[in-house]
């Protein structure tokens, strides 16, 4: 029998798990989406599946021609984009962040002919007002209230092809408020995490079992796919990133594995650092092939690649 390999509605994928990345910072290549995620495809031997976009707080997703163009010309890859409709979750019920929601809405909307991946507010567990509701970004149950807020915003705007994400840091000092951010499995579609190495967490199997038990602990999302939405390391040496991306490229093989349906490097220099996330360099900005070579071996493996029988 002929097994059929497709994507589904759900953008999962239906005999492998998906690739993608956040491609930016390399020198010789066109500033915009567009070339630093082709280029990122050449980079690593193989065309990606998923091109993760941002926006700054605030703004609108799809505010360049650039991820416009990739949405609409790239038929077999599709694009993550991150969004913050307001900088403070409390701020949510503003004349202006209620009309931006709008516009964001019949902007997705717009590309009605694709899929579109939307993830709210990524990382929010250190934007928290954990001590007092008069600092960060606003409490867990603004953050949630935000969230349906811009659900109810996109269903009234007739918006059916955008898929919403919850992406949490996965880092332990906010282990307590992760159940208390979640948004409601009635309006979330995946769930993300992050899965960064450092020198203090070298081990990307405990990495990724640290979010899973928590998530598994407060019932978060179980029917839901899951993804790694960022992933890397940075700081902690030469070796020490070729030996992550080979510890990742084993755990693959652990049939646990399979509940991933999508990872998402982050080949891109990031907000914390001079570069030392990028695959092609070290921590000081020098090539570092070594790294690129044992990320290539990630991508190569059989995880992402369709079995037809």
């Amino acid at each position: 029998m002929l097994h059929e390999c497709r994507v589904d509605d759900a953008l999962v994928h239906s005999c492998r798990a998906m690739l993608g990345a956040r491609a930016n910072g390399y020198p010789g290549v066109p500033d915009n989406f567009d070339a630093q995620h082709l280029h990122h495809g050449r980079r690593i031997g193989r065309p990606i599946d998923l091109a993760h976009a941002f926006a700054a707080p605030g703004k609108v997703p799809f505010g360049d021609r650039h991820t416009v163009n990739w949405t609409r010309n790239h038929t077999d890859a599709y694009l993550v984009h991150n969004w913050k409709p307001v900088t403070r979750w409390r701020d949510v019920d503003t004349i202006a962040a209620l009309r931006r929601i709008r516009v964001a809405a019949r902007r997705v909307k717009h590309l009605r002919y694709r899929k579109i991946h939307l993830v709210v507010h990524h990382e929010p567990e250190n934007d928290t007002a954990v001590a007092s509701a008069r600092k960060g970004a606003g409490t867990p149950e603004e953050y949630r209230r935000m969230w349906r807020i811009v659900r109810e915003i996109f269903d009234d705007e007739g918006c059916e092809n955008a898929l919403f994400g919850m992406a949490y840091m996965n880092y332990p000092k906010w282990d307590s408020i992760v159940a208390d951010l979640w948004p409601g499995d009635d309006i979330v579609d995946w769930v993300w995490c992050n899965l960064y190495g450092s020198t203090s967490r070298p081990d990307p199997e405990e990495n990724f079992f640290h979010f899973t038990t928590l998530r598994a602990r407060h019932g978060l999302g179980m029917d839901k796919p899951l993804g790694v939405i960022e992933w890397g390391i940075h700081s902690a040496g030469r070796e020490a990133a070729v030996d992550y991306y080979d510890a990742a490229t084993a755990f693959l093989d652990n049939p646990v594995a399979d509940m991933i349906k999508a990872w998402m490097v982050f080949d891109s220099p990031g907000a914390h650092d001079e570069g030392g996330l990028r695959l092609a360099f070290d921590d000081m900005g020098k090539p570092h092939p070594e790294k690129l070579a044992a990320y290539r071996r990630f991508a190569s493996h059989r995880r992402f690649r369709c079995h037809v029988e």
